[in-house]
């Protein structure tokens, strides 16, 4: 009588990828790792710091005799929010001309709304009736963070008038 014993590899690789979410809705791979440990073993890899992107939370699975683990991690664009003030004399509008979270929209956006990091702002100011924009804080920026009202500001002025009169 034959009798057939396995003894697993005291130490088998498993897979971890990191994925971020891209402008077009797609994760895009951008870090692998190979580790190693018993098979059989439960294992909970570190998630990755990554600016401007939430972690997922952490998995726990059981290494595979084989080596064929493979765990998948997606981060996800952080969100933030967006705030101005509308002068006296001026409004402001802002616009997302373009997101790496496929689940914003492309679109006018509201005071106080949420953006994402690398979210694409484009900011109109309009003067009221009788006045010009003198300065501007900024009129195109990239989310990094929170947007305060500091951020997107203007001057306005008065128009000038020259009012010349020729008499006959």
């Amino acid at each position: 009588t034959l009798t057939a014993r396995w003894t697993p590899k005291p130490e088998n690789k498993y897979v971890v990828e990191h994925y971020q979410q891209n402008v077009s809705g797609e994760s895009t791979l951008v870090e692998t790792e190979v580790l190693v440990d018993a098979a059989g073993s439960a294992v909970t890899p570190e998630t990755k710091v990554y600016a401007g992107f939430d972690a997922p939370e952490q998995q726990t699975e059981t290494i595979a005799p084989d080596g064929s683990l493979v765990i998948k991690y997606y981060y996800m664009p952080s969100p933030y929010s967006v705030s101005w003030n509308n002068g006296e004399r001026y409004t402001v509008k802002v616009e997302r001309t373009a997101s790496p979270n496929a689940n914003a929209a492309i679109v006018t956006i509201t005071n106080g709304s949420t953006v994402y990091y690398g979210d694409e702002l484009l900011v109109t100011y309009t003067p009221h009736d009788g006045y010009k924009i003198t300065t501007a804080a900024t009129e195109t920026l990239v989310v990094t963070g929170d947007v305060p009202a500091s951020k997107i500001t203007a001057k306005a002025e008065k128009n000038e008038y020259i009012v010349i009169y020729y008499a006959n």
